[in-house]
C-alpha cells in the first residue's frame, strides 16, 4: 500500500520591516481546502492584513466560496474592456477622490503632479500630504495602493489615563449616520470631520432616523484568536460618547459633536506617522484580505494621467457581533 505524503500547507511570512501584515503563499484559491482555509483564517486574525500571493487566475465565481458571500464588484479607475471575466460591454469606472470628501481639497494641479491625501498597481509614486497642525512630512508611496493602520497598536500606544476611559466607555452612533453627516467634510489629513462644518449636520428629526436605530458600541473590539483588543470606531458617525473610567462607575455623556470629534481626534492623531502606516505591497495577481475589526484603511488617490487601475472587491459581513453592545438605549432627541 502506497501512502501519499501530505500536501504542504500554505506558508505565512510576516511582512519585512512592518509591525503587522503577512504574505501567504502556496495556495490556489480556486481549489482551497478546509485545512488551507484554516491557515488563512489564523493568519488573518493574527496579522490583521494578509496578502495572498499569485492568484491571477482566481475566478470571480470562486470568491464567494472563499469569502462566504456573493458580492464581488469591480472598482478602480479606467475602462474595463468588454470580455473582462464575462462582461459583454466596456465599462468606465467612476473613482472617488479626496476632493469629494475634504473641507479644503488640494488644487487640481497639485493632484496632477502627484500630491494626494488620505480618504476613505502602477509603478509611479504619489506624495501623501497631511496639511494639518503637525509638522508631519509627506509620505511617498506607490500610487493606487491602500493604506492600513493597526488599531491594536493604536490602543497600546495610548497613555494609561486614556486607556482607562477607552476601555470602559461607549460610542453612540447616529441613526442613519451617513445621511446625518453627508454635508460635513473631512479634515485635510483625512482623520475625522472638520469641526468648522458642524452646523451642516442634518437635524435627526428631518431625516429617516429613530432612537431605536442608534447603535451604542464599545470603543475596544476584542479578537478571540489573539486575546488582544483594537481601538475601533468610526468618528464621523459618532453623535455621543458615554464615558467612564471603571467597569461599574457612573457615565459622563459628551453630546457636543465638536467635543466628541476633538476627543477622539486627540487619541488617534499622534499615531498617524509613516512608521505606523502599512501600504500593502501588492503585485498584480495578488489578493488582499484584512480584518476590518482590527485595522482602519484608506484609499490612495492618484492622477488620471497615471493610467487605469482595476481591482475586484468583495465585502464580507460578519456572522457575529463586532463587540458587545451597551445595555442601555439612545435617548430621544
Amino acid at each position: 500500500m502506497t501512502v501519499s505524503p501530505p500536501t504542504p500547507l500554505p506558508t505565512v511570512t510576516p511582512l519585512e520591516g512592518k509591525s503587522f501584515g503577512a504574505a501567504l503563499t502556496g495556495v490556489d484559491l480556486n481549489s482551497i481546502t478546509p485545512e488551507e482555509f484554516a491557515v488563512l483564517r489564523e493568519a488573518l486574525y493574527t496579522h490583521k492584513n494578509v496578502i495572498i500571493r499569485n492568484q491571477p487566475d482566481l475566478l470571480p465565481e470562486r470568491k464567494p466560496a472563499v469569502t462566504g458571500v456573493d458580492d464581488v464588484r469591480i472598482v478602480g479607475r479606467g475602462t474595463v474592456p468588454a470580455g473582462h471575466y464575462g462582461s459583454t460591454e466596456a465599462k468606465v469606472l467612476a473613482v472617488d477622490s479626496h476632493e469629494k470628501f475634504h473641507k479644503y481639497p488640494l488644487k487640481p494641479e497639485e493632484v496632477e503632479k502627484g500630491d494626494t491625501r488620505f480618504f476613505l498597481p502602477e509603478p509611479k509614486n504619489v506624495s501623501i500630504r497631511f496639511d494639518d497642525e503637525t509638522d508631519t512630512p509627506p509620505i511617498v508611496t506607490r500610487a493606487g495602493c491602500t493604506a492600513f493602520v493597526d488599531c491594536v497598536a493604536l490602543y497600546e500606544s495610548l497613555s494609561e489615563e486614556d486607556k482607562a476611559w477607552v476601555e470602559h466607555s461607549y460610542a453612540e452612533y447616529a441613526p442613519n449616520p451617513f445621511e446625518w453627516n453627508k454635508n460635513v467634510k473631512l479634515r485635510s489629513n483625512g482623520i475625522g470631520l472638520d469641526p468648522s462644518d458642524v452646523a451642516k449636520l442634518a437635524d435627526l428629526n428631518e431625516i429617516d432616523a429613530s432612537p431605536e436605530e442608534a447603535q451604542i458600541l464599545p470603543l475596544l473590539w476584542p479578537n478571540n484568536v489573539t486575546g488582544k483588543s483594537a481601538l475601533m470606531y468610526q468618528a464621523p458617525a459618532i453623535r455621543k460618547l458615554h464615558i467612564r473610567t471603571s467597569p461599574d462607575g457612573p457615565f459622563t455623556v459628551l453630546d457636543d459633536p465638536v467635543e466628541v470629534w476633538e476627543k477622539l481626534y486627540k487619541l488617534e492623531r499622534p499615531f498617524y506617522t509613516e512608521d505606523n502606516i502599512l501600504f500593502a505591497p501588492l503585485q498584480e495577481g495578488d489578493l488582499a484580505v484584512w480584518n476590518n475589526r482590527a485595522v482602519k484603511h484608506s484609499s490612495v488617490q492618484f492622477p488620471e494621467s497615471y493610467g487605469p487601475r482595476i481591482a475586484h472587491q468583495c465585502h464580507l459581513a460578519s456572522s457575529t457581533p463586532q463587540a458587545t453592545p451597551a445595555t442601555f438605549s439612545a435617548a430621544p432627541w
